[in-house]
């Protein structure tokens, strides 16, 4: 399998009020360099940007909205996506987390129908797909995703309570 990961960066923050992917990280690197390193490839551009630029790729999505992954939990999100269109964890709200994923160009190119019908959520797309896998996480605190500044200084803490 063919695999190359894309992290999303691209998004207004409008909640947080500045760039997320600029956020200092607890470990001192900012957000985009702390995903960088634990999946150990460069900066992309958006989901169907990447698909566009390469059809053939399954591509492991991961946005700048999660602070407390693991390399560990993209590692078993990696290894169950074996034989779906679409892997992904699920939340502590019971959501599909369709931004923190692997999807395989099948997938894509439904979204991409999707897209030009004007159904944009990625999340109909594991909705609709039979063979999507939705997992559960080992640790739901690896999920928590931050959107304002109150859940940044939230994760902030956490994280280093968990060191």
């Amino acid at each position: 399998m063919t695999l190359q990961a894309l992290i999303l960066a691209g998004g207004q923050s409008s909640r947080m009020g500045s760039r997320k992917e600029l956020l200092r990280h607890p470990s001192g690197l900012p957000m985009y360099q702390y995903l960088i390193e634990i999946i150990d490839i460069g900066p992309a551009a958006g989901l169907l940007a990447a698909y566009h630029n390469n059809p053939e790729t399954n591509w492991l999505i991961v946005a700048c909205d999660f602070p407390l992954l693991s390399a560990a939990t993209l590692t078993r999100l990696i290894s169950a996506a074996k034989s779906s269109s679409v892997t992904c964890y699920r939340n502590s709200k019971g959501f599909c987390e369709p931004l923190l994923a692997l999807w395989s160009p099948e997938a894509l190119e439904k979204l991409a129908d999707n897209t030009r019908q004007g159904r944009t959520g990625p999340r109909f797309v594991v909705e609709e797909l039979p063979d999507s896998r939705i997992l559960s996480p080992e640790s739901e605190v690896e999920l928590f995703n931050v959107n304002t500044v109150e859940e940044w200084e939230e994760a902030c803490n956490l994280f280093r309570s968990m060191a």
